[in-house]
């Protein structure tokens, strides 16, 4: 399964693809080729960690989506062979097929993005915790429930917590499990990522409460019905979705039919190993998804179908309990069921295709972008500011400047003039990408060019430079 995975997310997303804007960013701080941008508060150091390896040797698009998908690939193996360590069942590697099925698994898996190493660290979390509470002296998954929730926690902080809440929870009231050495490798494991972002927060942010008000801000958190804005954004495929758009996309027929069954294969996996040793695990399963679910459905109005991968996972390992169970009543129940996995899996995998393949034809503007502006004899020392600002920077090897909290707090305004206007006196090449030709973030006085028609696309620099190329794009 986790092959399979692998050679998919390829066929899913051109294998030289560009980068995304948040993948620009956290590949900026691995690459030491590129100067690393703003990291803002919601971001932890874990994915720039994740990029190290295929940044440092090669540098390439190619050599990073397939050291990505191997890694996520791997990744998928070693979360549910754990579970096969508790419940060595066909419905595992069954639900590792439900997961990575779904369109947002395999588009992600060979991006640079927290959202599918954290559901995989959750997964593994889980059954190492049920592993731990099995055993006497179970001193290995103690300390892979320590890894992975350090993993988790550097790579995801505010993931990590309703993970171990729910474990943590579960121990005390469920007498079996209530063991204080897994809630000790739990404490450990969120304290490795914890405590260094703790310490950031203090040394960048003013504090951990101004980091965590400035994370509530950017992420427009605070009580919110999201659950519509979600299923709209995992049926159109929009891959983030703002307080500023009145919806997602549209409620679309299979994201509907796909929503639907989550809850009934779930229900139907809990009656089905009803009164087997098995019950408490499915319980727990469903209760750390919804966990992990609910802050993002309830409590944050930014929808992103990757923020539900957690869920997703630790769902698939009830559902497919369901799954198993049809399978194996009656000739017709079982057609059903292969019924479900076929068409579920042809067409999740055709709408990841999609999106592959237009995000990586759309992220090629910005190559074009860099491109235009080296021509026009943009170098470093650089910044870019503006639209795309981190993904042109990446690609023309620029520093960049544009951190969402500042254009919702205060847009356009005159310190951010003042601030690009510093920057080009002390010798720093500076661009202001804009779609209008009359940017209020521009200095006065500063040089504008069209360089692309189709988006308009204007660069103001603070400096002449020469005539970029007919922009006939």
């Amino acid at each position: 399964m986790a092959v399979a995975y692998t050679v998919a997310q390829l066929l899913v997303t051109p294998p030289h693809s560009y980068l995304g804007p948040d993948e620009s960013l956290y590949y900026g701080q691995a690459s030491p080729s590129v100067p690393g941008g703003y990291m803002g508060a919601p971001r932890a150091w874990g994915v720039p960690i994740l990029a190290l390896p295929a940044a440092m040797l090669n540098g390439s698009m190619l050599a990073l989506r397939l050291y990505l998908s191997t890694l996520s690939g791997l990744g998928v193996f070693l979360a549910f062979l754990t579970w096969l360590k508790v419940h060595p069942s066909f419905s595992v590697p069954l639900a590792a097929l439900l997961f990575c099925s779904l369109w947002p698994s395999l588009f992600y898996g060979s991006e640079l993005m927290p959202n599918l190493p954290s559901a995989l660290c959750a997964v593994a979390a889980v059954g190492l915790f049920l592993q731990a509470a099995r055993a006497s002296r179970a001193w290995g998954p103690m300390a892979g429930i320590a890894v992975a929730f350090a993993s988790m926690s550097l790579i995801r902080p505010t993931e990590a917590l309703p993970v171990a809440g729910t474990l943590t929870l579960a121990a005390l009231l469920w007498k079996p499990w209530r063991r204080p050495a897994p809630l000790g490798a739990i404490a450990v494991g969120l304290a490795v990522g914890w405590i260094p972002w703790t310490i950031e927060a203090y040394l960048r942010f003013g504090g951990l409460t101004a980091r965590l008000g400035q994370n509530s801000l950017i992420n427009d958190v605070g009580w919110h019905f999201a659950v519509v804005r979600h299923l709209e954004a995992f049926g159109t495929s929009t891959l983030l979705c703002d307080s500023g758009m009145p919806n997602c996309g549209e409620v679309t027929l299979p994201a509907t039919l796909v929503w639907l069954a989550i809850p009934f294969l779930t229900g139907l996996g809990v009656w089905a190993v009803r009164g087997t040793a098995h019950l408490s695990q499915a319980v727990l399963a469903v209760s750390v998804g919804i966990a992990a679910a609910a802050p993002y459905l309830f409590y944050s109005e930014l929808a992103n179908p990757r923020f539900l991968l957690g869920a997703y996972a630790m769902l698939a390992l009830v559902a497919a309990e369901g799954i198993r169970w049809m399978a194996t009543r009656h000739r017709a129940t079982r057609l059903v069921a292969f019924a479900v996995i076929a068409l579920f899996s042809i067409e999740q995998f055709s709408t990841a295709q999609a999106d592959g393949h237009n995000a990586g034809w759309g992220r090629t503007q910005y190559v074009r972008i860099a491109h235009r502006l080296t021509v026009m004899g943009i170098r470093r020392p650089c910044l870019i500011y503006g639209y795309g600002n981190w993904q042109v920077a990446v690609a023309a090897g620029c520093d960049s400047f544009g951190d969402r909290l500042l254009r919702r707090v205060n847009p356009g305004s005159e310190q951010t003039r003042q601030f690009l206007s510093g920057k080009a006196r002390a010798g720093v090449h500076v661009v202001v990408l804009s779609t209008s030709a009359a940017d209020r973030h521009a200095p006065p006085g500063w040089t504008r060019y069209q360089i692309m028609q189709c988006p308009g696309l204007y660069a103001y620099l603070s400096t002449p430079g020469s005539e970029p190329p007919p922009a006939h794009e």
